[in-house]
């Protein structure tokens, strides 16, 4: 069933640029997020979503079980342009787990990259595993399969670093690595800091 309809008076429309990365699936933006209801109206065919295109969004910006949306068809004047190929670079923005768990809302479907190393911890089930940090044990972070073969995720697992797209379902903010972009190392190796001169 339908939720009603929001209160008008706390309405608020907002436009982004935002560069397709997948194909109607994900879209990375410049506001806190573009969401599922914005791939509905781009899948219905307001505007071509092949990767690399760069489209202009105007819509209803509310959450839906914390989840941030632009919602094209709530708003009297909302569209979807689509302004052309993206010839720019797409830049992750980097961040550490302990900074990306401060508030992470703010990342909520942009590309991110996490800098700090970290080890897999546990298999959460339903392609999910969860890390943890080295650079600050304690900072935990979930990692979903959607472009990455967890079944080859085993505990003990050690990355360098990772990249992709931060999401939120069920109640949780979830990193979406991209399968290129997990950098897996030999967490054998013992990491001991030191400096240039003691490497000289």
């Amino acid at each position: 069933a339908m939720s009603p309809r929001p209160d008008r008076s706390s309405f608020r429309s907002v436009a982004a640029r935002v560069v397709v990365i997948h194909p109607v699936d994900r879209i990375r933006g410049h506001l806190p997020a573009i969401s599922r209801v914005i791939r509905r109206h781009l899948d219905a065919g307001y505007a071509p979503t092949t990767f690399g295109d760069l489209v202009e969004v105007q819509g209803e910006y509310k959450e839906y079980w914390g989840l941030s949306e632009i919602d094209v068809a709530a708003d009297p004047n909302g569209y979807v342009t689509y302004l052309g190929p993206h010839t720019g670079a797409i830049v992750a923005m980097d961040l550490t787990i302990a900074d990306l768990n401060v508030d992470p809302e703010p990342y909520e479907s942009c590309l991110i990259r996490i800098t700090d190393g970290m080890t897999v911890t546990a298999l959460l089930g339903n392609g999910e595993w969860e890390v943890e940090s080295w650079e600050t044990p304690g900072e935990f972070l979930i990692m979903d399969d959607y472009w990455y073969d967890d079944t080859t995720v085993m505990v003990g697992d050690c990355y360098n670093a990772a990249a992709g797209i931060l999401i939120y379902s069920f109640g949780n903010y979830k990193l979406e690595p991209f399968e290129d972009c997990l950098c897996i190392t030999d967490c054998t190796v013992s990491s001991d800091a030191m400096t240039i001169d003691q490497i000289k």
